[in-house]
This record gives C-alpha cells, sequence and structure tokens, in this order.
C-alpha cells in the first residue's frame, strides 16, 4: 500500500507531494522500471523522508536508484538533492555544469520569494541544505 503522499501516474511513474507549502503544491517524481528508480526533482530537506518512504512502499532498495534529475535549481525543486545523494549509494545527479557552478549562491530571484515563504519557513529550509557534490 502507497503512502498518502504518493499517487502512482501510471508506467511506472509515481508523483510525490513534497509536503513544500501546503499538500498538492509541490511534487517529485519517482520513475520506476525493471526495479530500478530515477527521481526528477526532490523538493527541500524536508521532502527526503518522503522519497525515501516512497522507495521503502515500492520495494525499490536505495542502492537501485541510478539517477536523482533536477529540473532546475530553485529550492522546491533541487533543495534536497546533497541529502537524497547522500541516501542513494548509487545514484549519480544529472545536471548541467553551469548549474553546478552555481548550485548553491544565492540569486535575486531565489531570495525574493523569502516573502512569499515567510521568513520562519524560508530559514528553516535553506539552513538545512546539504551542497552537491559535496565540499571539503
Amino acid at each position: 500500500m502507497l503512502p498518502e503522499f504518493v499517487e502512482a501516474l501510471g508506467d511506472g511513474v509515481y508523483a510525490i507531494d513534497t509536503g513544500f507549502h501546503r499538500p498538492r503544491f509541490d511534487a517529485a517524481y519517482l520513475i520506476v522500471q525493471q526495479g530500478h528508480g530515477a527521481f526528477v526533482d526532490t523538493g527541500t530537506n524536508h521532502s527526503v523522508p518522503r522519497l525515501l518512504a516512497a522507495l521503502d512502499a515500492l520495494g525499490i532498495a536505495r542502492d537501485r536508484v541510478d539517477y536523482v534529475i533536477p529540473t532546475h535549481v530553485h529550492l522546491d525543486h533541487a533543495g534536497g538533492v546533497g541529502l537524497l545523494m547522500s541516501e542513494l549509494p548509487q545514484a549519480q545527479a544529472l545536471v548541467m555544469s553551469v548549474v553546478r557552478a552555481i548550485w548553491w549562491t544565492p540569486r535575486p530571484s531565489t531570495v525574493a520569494r523569502q516573502p512569499f515563504m515567510g521568513r520562519r519557513k524560508w530559514s528553516a529550509a535553506t539552513a538545512a541544505c546539504c551542497p552537491w557534490p559535496p565540499i571539503g
């Protein structure tokens, strides 16, 4: 049985409500084929337990996830990449090299979203970001 935040869309594709801001506002996707998985987007670090729970519910071992694919570098789509990658020993993150270069550099467009989320939620969400690839 799938958790309430996981929805089967068919053909091995699952939408995972990341819990960002409010229910059904933001989703990550898990694509499953022949016992292997790939995540498209991750949500924030707060979403990672849901992504791992989806793997568990579907019987997909963490070492059978091959790819993590953030669509773009916004907190609600890629904020959890670093933490999720630390839980998936065989996964590769597929990102453009220019994205890697700016991965955790604050951008005016991202900082401008602080009023939308509120200072407390913004601070909690951004303070927990894990850089990827790991620094040091």
